[in-house]
């Protein structure tokens, strides 16, 4: 049913308010279990994973060929992964995320250090990430 909402929609905005309305009328099952994706955005969100190299081949198996997975992270001050007890969030090593990157099978892995927000006047420093499926 997705795949439909994307045929009889030309805007993304109407795309994805089709999306969503085909998402909450068949809330038990998935709208499109085979749908693929030309981008897929995650800010603010693996920060929530402590690793979030496993969902990697998941996405890359929603992506159509040449597509494009674009997210954010909070940057860790050393090779690892830190939790954070006061905000519940977890920080990662950029340089593994992009090793995890290129294990799942991405390409044209970019990525570039950023201040996500400002916590108590207090920058967060994190990364964006942009990777390719190959086509």
């Amino acid at each position: 049913m997705a795949s439909t909402c994307r045929r009889a929609c030309s805007s993304a905005p109407a795309q994805r308010a089709c999306i969503a309305s085909c998402t909450r009328r068949n809330s038990s099952r998935s709208c499109d279990t085979e749908a693929h994706w030309d981008l897929i955005v995650a800010t603010d969100v693996y920060i929530y994973l402590p690793d979030p190299g496993g969902s990697f081949a998941l996405t890359l198996a929603r992506l159509a060929p040449r597509g494009w997975l674009g997210f954010s992270i909070e940057t860790s001050a050393g090779d690892g992964v830190e939790l954070l007890p006061q905000t519940g969030r977890y920080r990662q090593a950029p340089a593994r995320v992009a090793r995890e990157l290129t294990d799942a099978g991405f390409v044209n892995i970019t990525q570039e250090s950023i201040v996500l927000r400002l916590e108590s006047g207090n920058p967060v420093a994190g990364a964006l990430f942009v990777a390719q499926r190959p086509g």
